[in-house]
């Protein structure tokens, strides 16, 4: 499952009003019209108004002009070094903005000029989890919590740490009893918007999207984030790419080139039901044999009723330029959460043979029945587990299973993490089509780095800007290492657009394998 951290544009709210000389763009605000406020903001020649500069600030964070929003919190705070308010929003932008400890320096000085109240403290508590200062940030709940004497914060408090530790049944009911004691609060509906959204389950998403836009209008990383859910869920996304896969190994009777164009489309027929459509085109070019054609069609469907099961369905149907005339593949897949932080899957499914001419003449098959489980230990924790049978339509028998492990030094926005997998193929006999030996084991060690650069952090309606780069080092029955390193990039423009790069190198004493991929996905 993957987390997100929750970064919550909340409303300003002013000690007292703007004065009469912004009355008008006070009006304006109020009135859900930032624009106009903006517009009939009086310009003056000295300095200005202060009532004037922090409801500006306001504005402009409801604008999304964080930069003079920040300028103008700063101008107020140089005027007046005790304006509780201004102090308030550099928290806030510099949150927004991952700058966490600046943000940490603004909250605790919005404390030491407002020492009883609650709020600077609370939201305090979330930034520091952000940056994953746990302790401290532990320390601010409780002394929001001594200050407030509320138990929904708690409630938010424990939802928060579950969630962390991969228990999110127990964090759904911590979030719901925070809302269920506070209608209004806005984190623990955006928690919980956000992991139906980004568990697929948009009607049930939206159910906290709306409560939350009634009680937080101007939360713009929410409304960014409904858009997203609303395109996904409601509307359809049309998804376009190009690959091509270079594989030359003679040595393990690999030698194809194929070039691959796609275009499909999905929709959500109910809101647990989801269709797709794919169209492909492509190209394979053998070594020693002429290039063959194949044009290809797939219908795909997606059953999920709750964030803790799923199942799907599809067929693809393939025509080609040269015998075999045709072919076709399929995919029967079932998943259940078996626990909180234990999930199974069965796939049965039939894959083509594309790595050489040979095999593709005689239409070689593989059947094969796979089950997995999956163990996440505490979110930074996890390993599983995977055996698979299968039949080739050559008369030839598969048996593989393995398992592996995977820790996280560090999570998102700057991930740091290692894999280690052991995997054992067993062939009832060789081949001379395929590399097929009578038993073969495979060690692996995979280290990657993820980074999100995006400028609006990682809720789930910002741009999703990321760059991830892993490398593999396996070592099998051969004198050899392999080596497999790979880079992917996806850059958005805002939620519902997205473009991503990958490359992929396999290398080996016996192969060497590219992989290149282009492609972009827009929801409507």
């Amino acid at each position: 499952m993957r987390k997100a951290l929750f970064i919550l544009l909340l409303p300003l709210a002013a000690h007292g009003t703007a004065s009469a000389t912004c009355a008008e763009a006070e009006q304006f605000f109020n009135s859900g019209n930032p624009a106009e406020a903006e517009k009939a903001l009086p310009v003056a020649d000295g300095p200005k108004d202060q009532p004037c500069v922090r409801l500006e600030t306001r504005i402009l964070i409801s604008l999304g002009k964080f930069g003079e929003a920040e300028a103008s919190a700063l101008s107020a705070l140089k005027t007046d070094p005790s304006d509780y308010e201004s102090a308030l929003a550099l928290a806030r932008l510099y949150s927004w903005q991952d700058r966490f400890g600046d943000s940490a320096a603004f909250y605790d000085k919005a404390i030491t000029l407002e020492p009883a109240d609650y709020q600077p403290e609370l939201e305090k508590a979330r930034v520091l989890a952000w940056d994953k200062r746990y302790p401290a940030s532990d320390k601010a709940y409780a002394a929001a919590f001594t200050k407030a004497g509320l138990d929904w914060i708690k409630e938010e408090q424990l939802g928060k740490e579950k969630m962390r530790g991969a228990r999110p049944e127990q964090a759904l009911a911590h979030f719901e009893k925070a809302v269920a004691l506070e209608p209004a609060e806005a984190e623990a509906l955006f928690d919980l918007a956000q992991f139906y959204s980004n568990s697929g389950l948009y009607s049930k998403a939206e159910q906290y999207y709306k409560k939350l836009a009634e009680v937080s209008p101007y939360n713009t990383a929410a409304n960014r984030s409904r858009e997203k859910n609303a395109a996904f869920g409601d509307g359809y996304a049309v998804r376009a790419g190009v690959s091509l896969w270079n594989a030359d190994g003679a040595d393990r009777m690999t030698g194809v080139k194929y070039l691959n164009s796609s275009l499909s489309a999905e929709k959500h027929l109910s809101p647990s039901l989801l269709l797709s459509l794919v169209g492909a085109h492509g190209r394979y070019s053998f070594s020693g044999a002429a290039p063959l054609d194949e044009k290809a069609g797939r219908l795909s469907l997606e059953y999920r009723p709750a964030f803790s099961s799923g199942a799907g369905a599809s067929y693809s149907a393939k025509s080609l330029n040269r015998p075999p005339a045709s072919r076709e593949d399929y995919n029967l897949f079932y998943w259940r959460k078996l626990r909180e932080n234990l999930t199974g899957a069965v796939t049965y499914s039939r894959e083509n043979f594309i790595n050489s001419r040979a095999v593709f003449a005689r239409n070689l098959d593989l059947d094969a029945l796979k089950g997995r489980l999956d163990w996440d230990a505490n979110g930074s924790l996890s390993a599983g587990a995977d055996y698979r049978a299968g039949h080739i339509n050559d008369g030839n028998g598969l048996e593989l299973y393995g398992a592996d492990a995977r820790y996280y030094f560090s999570r998102e926005p700057s991930a740091l993490y290692a894999q280690f997998r052991y995997e054992r193929q067993n062939y009832d006999k060789t081949s001379a089509l395929y590399f097929a030996p009578a038993a073969y084991d495979l060690y692996a060690l995979t280290a990657g780095y993820k980074l999100n650069f995006g400028p609006d952090g990682l809720y789930y309606g910002a741009r999703g800007d990321y760059f991830e780069a892993k490398c593999r080092a396996a070592y099998d029955n051969s004198p050899y290492l392999s080596f497999n390193p790979s880079l992917l990039l996806n850059v958005g423009l805002r939620g519902t657009l997205n473009f991503q790069a990958a490359y992929s190198l396999t290398v080996s004493h016996y192969y060497r394998d590219n992989y290149y991929s282009l492609s972009a996905v827009k929801a409507f």
